[in-house]
């Protein structure tokens, strides 16, 4: 008698349910308050990661406050020297002794250790802007002595100017005054206060960066912990159901869908089914490489390989009319090799057209023979200003057909040419290049022309 080959369920041990669940129950706590932890915790790291935010971008508005108080001090001294109004000169003091927006300025980024070295270059236009005010200092006082102010700042009244300039003019003065604004040594010191402080900030926005940086790096971190907890929270409900169901009905349902949408079976459930999931994928498998290959003999031209005429009117509503460059191109006196030469030579002459203009066009571009001995080609994604490139390969296919010329038969081609810019549709393109195809062969045939 022959052996029975039938494929029977193996003997063994089964899962208590009740113990799987009392077992999953406890797990699924476990992951719930983990869950629950790491949630606060990602909570938690985003508040510091916006707290953290917040302060750098006051930091830099305090950067920013220095280097608006440096300006705002010279440009009251420009004002009161170009016309001696008191009210600059208070305006000038007032920011120097009173708002003091510089000082408070380096106290607030005094504050932060991570700002060490952005709080140097500071304290050097802070510096610098200081060495400034001694020469302000000076101009106020020309400009005190031209208006012969008896009252004002202390500090200035006490200043004694140099004895030459102590005896120049009124209108002398007030032209020295102006004149040591306007010095290099002053706009040398203007660009240092700048320089610093735009140095400070880029530091403060690299201290920015790599704070923000860890603290994001934390917070992914408990989130993909919290994802994963998500993920396992979901798997182990998946598992109590699964377990609870027959292990062959789910994967025989998923099967019948996957057939239904005509893609492989998923080989997961019994190994009975497995065997039967892995038998069906390789059959449909074969099947569908010979669709495939079937798909591309309907769509590519036999001889040249090129797409057919099938091909070409099932990309046609692909194309973005605006961009594409549509050439049309006929062998030239293509008869005279088949009834001349013989129709291998004519198949010869197309299969080298096809080569040539498929070796000089990008591959995202279509080559198609859709006639006899003609040929589209569809260029995409080019400009109307870009069709000098478009004319370089023309001329460089006519230079690889004269290349080859001289073990094979001698072939020009006549070519026409039209672009998107003047068309709205597919045919449009088509009927344009058609009419740049007859001048070309009115003209003599073994050039191009585009229409216009």
């Amino acid at each position: 008698m022959g052996k029975d080959k039938t494929v029977r369920p193996q003997k063994g041990g089964g899962l208590s349910l009740k113990k799987l669940q009392i077992v999953m129950i406890f797990v699924t706590a476990v992951v719930s308050i983990a869950l629950l932890y790491y949630t606060f915790i990602s909570y938690r790291n985003y508040k510091i990661l916006s707290a953290a935010s917040q302060v750098f971008a006051d930091l830099h508005a305090s950067a920013d406050g220095l280097k608006k108080a440096s300006d705002y001090l010279t440009v009251m001294v420009l004002r009161f020297t170009d016309n001696g109004d008191l009210e600059y000169l208070n305006g000038y003091f007032e920011e120097l002794n009173v708002t003091k927006r510089r000082e408070r300025a380096l106290e607030e980024i005094a504050k932060y250790p991570d700002c060490a070295e952005a709080l140097k270059m500071f304290q050097k236009a802070m510096d610098d802007s200081n060495e400034l005010t001694e020469t302000e200092f000076y101009v106020m006082k020309l400009v005190i002595d031209a208006m012969g102010y008896t009252e004002g700042p202390e500090k200035l009244l006490k200043l004694k100017l140099k004895e030459e300039d102590a005896k120049l003019a009124k209108d002398e003065k007030m032209a020295l005054a102006r004149k040591m604004l306007f010095e290099e040594g002053y706009y040398t010191l203007k660009g240092s206060i700048s320089d610093n402080i735009d140095k400070g900030q880029a530091e403060i926005d690299r201290q920015a960066e790599i704070s923000k940086k860890y603290l994001e790096d934390m917070y992914q971190k408990d989130m993909k912990i919290t994802r994963s907890l998500i993920v396992a929270q979901v798997v182990l409900f998946l598992i109590v159901m699964v377990m609870t169901m027959h292990l062959g009905i789910t994967p025989l349902l998923r099967a019948v869908k996957d057939i239904q949408e005509n893609r492989t079976i998923g080989a997961t459930g019994s190994q009975e089914f497995r065997y039967l999931a892995k038998a069906y994928n390789k059959m449909y498998e074969a099947n569908r490489a010979s669709i495939d290959k079937l798909n591309y003999k309907a769509t590519h031209d036999e001889l040249t390989e090129v797409l057919n005429r099938a091909g070409y009117e099932k990309i046609l509503p692909e194309i973005d009319v605006k961009s594409t460059c549509f050439i049309i191109a006929d062998v030239d006196n293509f008869k005279k090799f088949n009834d001349t030469l013989g129709h291998e030579v004519g198949d010869m002459v197309l299969k080298r057209v096809a080569r040539t203009l498929q070796d000089n066009f990008k591959p995202i571009d279509y080559v198609c023979r859709i006639g006899g001995d003609e040929f589209a080609i569809i260029v995409r994604n080019i400009e109307y200003n870009r069709l000098p490139v478009i004319f370089e390969k023309l001329e460089k296919i006519k230079k690889d057909l004269e290349k080859d010329a001289e073990k094979e038969p001698s072939v020009t081609l006549s070519i026409g040419i039209s672009h998107g810019h003047y068309a709205k549709s597919t045919d449009e393109l088509f009927e344009q290049a058609d009419k740049a195809l007859y001048v070309t062969k009115e003209k003599g045939k073994n050039g191009y022309s585009v229409y216009k």
